[in-house]
C-alpha cells in the first residue's frame, strides 16, 4: 500500500529524467484517487512533469521561430551579395548594398530582441510572484496617461469593473505589457481618438480574466496578423 506506489513514482521520475534527454515523454502514475500523502505526491509530480514538458515545448518552438526569422534576412543578404558580383552599373550596386545594409540592421534588431526576451524570461523565472489587483494596476497606469496627455492627443479610458480581479505575477513586468499595448494603440489612433481598456473578471463560465485594449485605428491587415 505504501512502498509499491512510492517505488512506481520513483521509477517514473527516473524515466522522465531519461526521457528528457531522449526527447521522450514519460508518464507519472496517477494515484490522486488516494486521499493521502501518496496521492498528493502523485499529483504534485504530475503537475511538475507537465510544467517541464511545457517548458521544453516552448523552448523548441522559440528556437524554431528564431531560426525562421534569421533565415529570411540571411537568404536576402546571400542573394544580394551574389547579384552584386554581376551588377553592371553603380546604381545597381548601390541598390544591392542598401538591401544588404537593411537586412543586416534587421538581423541586429532580431538578435537584440532575442537576447532581451531570454534575459526577461530568466528574470521572471527567478522573481517571486505576488497577488496583483489588476483593476488598481490598470487604473494607476491610465491615470499616468491622463496627467501627461495634451489637448488633441489620444485619450486612454478605463472603467473599473464591479468585481475585483487578481493574478499572481510581477507587477512591474505586467505593467510594462499594458503600457506597450496602450502606446501601440495610441500610435495608430487618429487625433482626438480614444483607447479603451476593458477588464473582465473571471466568471463561473469563464475562469480566466480577460483584458482588452481597443482603439479607433485602422486595425491590423489580415496578411500581417
Amino acid at each position: 500500500m505504501i512502498a509499491q506506489p512510492i517505488r512506481q513514482l520513483a521509477i517514473a521520475s527516473d524515466k522522465v529524467r531519461e526521457g528528457i534527454a531522449a526527447a521522450g515523454r514519460a508518464r507519472i502514475p496517477d494515484f490522486t484517487n488516494r486521499k493521502d500523502e501518496i496521492g498528493e505526491l502523485s499529483g504534485s509530480l504530475k503537475l511538475m512533469t507537465q510544467a517541464i514538458y511545457a517548458r521544453i515545448d516552448a523552448i523548441e518552438s522559440f528556437a524554431a521561430d528564431v531560426s525562421h526569422e534569421l533565415k529570411n534576412p540571411l537568404t536576402s543578404i546571400r542573394s544580394a551579395a551574389e547579384t552584386l558580383l554581376i551588377a553592371k552599373t553603380p546604381e545597381q550596386q548601390e541598390k544591392l548594398l542598401a538591401v544588404i545594409q537593411k537586412d543586416v540592421a534587421r538581423m541586429d534588431r532580431l538578435i537584440t530582441d532575442i537576447s532581451n526576451a531570454s534575459r526577461l524570461d530568466a528574470e521572471l523565472a527567478r522573481e517571486s510572484r505576488e497577488a496583483i489587483d489588476l483593476g488598481k494596476l490598470i487604473k494607476d497606469i491610465v491615470s499616468m496617461y491622463g496627467t501627461t496627455t495634451k489637448d488633441g492627443e489620444v485619450k486612454v479610458i478605463f472603467e473599473e469593473p464591479l468585481s475585483p480581479a487578481y493574478v499572481l505575477g510581477n507587477p512591474s513586468a505586467l505593467g510594462q505589457v499594458f503600457r506597450n499595448l496602450i502606446d501601440n494603440a495610441r500610435s495608430f489612433s487618429p487625433p482626438q481618438g480614444e483607447v479603451r481598456i476593458i477588464l473582465e473578471p473571471p466568471t463561473p463560465r469563464m475562469e480566466r480574466t480577460r483584458i482588452t485594449v481597443e482603439d479607433d485605428g485602422p486595425g491590423i491587415p489580415p496578411d500581417n496578423i
